[in-house]
């Protein structure tokens, strides 16, 4: 899946040619563009998940929506929600024999859920016994 990306030496008549060791804009060298887009090809399967963590609660919540993150890190979700920079891949859909899970959330105790979900399921929102239903995600 991963391919490791390489690059290549700058032009001789580059600044960073000359002055690479004291001019730290300038890098390793000049990425390879075609290794670089068959990666981004090969993990379009795939989508990042994220952990956040709640100091104050002792929460924490994997997404791999954007949205969700989004949300979060621009303080909607409440204050004390940090990054724990643990990241992994999952897949996008169940084409690659994942299963779909819906996530439940409880408003009080600010706790969330993730169930597998039947294919059958519908996708509407329902509230029960104080839990909301969210979106399918897989």
């Amino acid at each position: 899946m991963c391919r490791a990306l390489r690059s290549h030496d700058f032009p001789r008549d580059s600044i960073c040619n000359s002055y690479a060791e004291t001019y730290l804009l300038c890098g390793a060298g000049i990425a390879d563009a075609y290794q670089t887009l068959l990666t981004v090809m090969g993990l379009q399967p795939y989508l990042l998940v994220t952990e956040y963590y709640n100091v104050d609660i002792r929460h924490y919540f994997r997404t791999g929506a954007r949205s969700d993150s989004a949300f979060i890190l621009a303080g909607n979700a409440g204050k004390g929600w940090r990054d724990t920079y643990d990241y992994f891949l999952a897949w996008r859909d169940a084409s690659s024999g994942a299963q779909a899970v819906c996530r439940f959330y409880a408003k009080g105790p600010n706790s969330t859920s993730s169930l597998p979900m039947p294919r059958s399921a519908k996708t509407s929102k329902t509230t029960q016994d104080g839990y909301m239903k969210a979106s399918p995600t897989t």
